[in-house]
């Protein structure tokens, strides 16, 4: 999007466009009653099934142990301990991943039910408290789109209102951006994190 004035288009059934032009104000919406239910979306997302982490950092703390070169390990961190004992015994008694597993299973598993809670608490107050309190201006940067007609402008019998972002009079619409559609939610943690 191009700084300075520009033009943004809003799309108005009949009724919304004399509810707008009698009384000087537009309407945000609420995300709750788009037609789209993929417009607005929250979540803690991750890019890797929660469920694999367990073998996932016990395969990387044996990398870690059997590493020729001394990696770069935070002593006081909890993991930096634990990969740090893991490469003290390494070279008399190697690394026992199925030791391992079994010993760090209850702790994972624990960790799998936080993480599992966490997000469903987190969709429920998404749900719940934000999206309901959210509000969104939906403007186009298009003034003939027939989807926008037929959807926003009641089957083509409503308008469109040109409206204008005006930096110097600190107007909303100068920090308009546009939607960017993903194909999967953007990851809270990725695998590699």
């Amino acid at each position: 999007m191009t700084a300075g004035p520009r033009p943004f288009f809003k799309y108005a059934s009949p009724a919304a466009a004399l509810a707008m032009l009698s009384t000087g104000m537009a309407r945000y919406s609420t995300p709750l009653l788009f037609n789209d239910p993929f417009d607005v979306q929250g979540g803690l997302h991750f890019d890797f099934d929660p469920s694999s982490l367990h073998r996932k950092v016990i395969d990387r703390i044996a990398e870690l142990a059997a590493a020729e070169q001394e990696p770069l390990i935070d002593p006081d961190d909890v993991w930096g301990k634990i990969v740090l004992e893991a490469r003290s015994h390494f070279p008399t008694y190697g690394f026992n991943r199925d030791r391992w597993l079994k010993l760090t299973g209850p702790s994972f598993k624990t960790l799998e039910t936080v993480i599992r809670t966490t997000q469903e608490d987190y969709r429920k107050h998404w749900r719940e408290v934000q999206l309901p309190e959210m509000r969104v201006f939906c403007v186009s940067e298009v003034r003939d789109n027939l989807l926008m007609w037929a959807h926003y402008a009641q089957d083509h019998t409503g308008v469109v209102l040109e409206m204008w972002s005006l930096p110097d009079e600190d107007n909303p619409l100068s920090v308009a951006v546009p939607v960017e559609y993903v194909e999967r939610p953007i990851p809270f943690y990725s695998e590699s994190e």
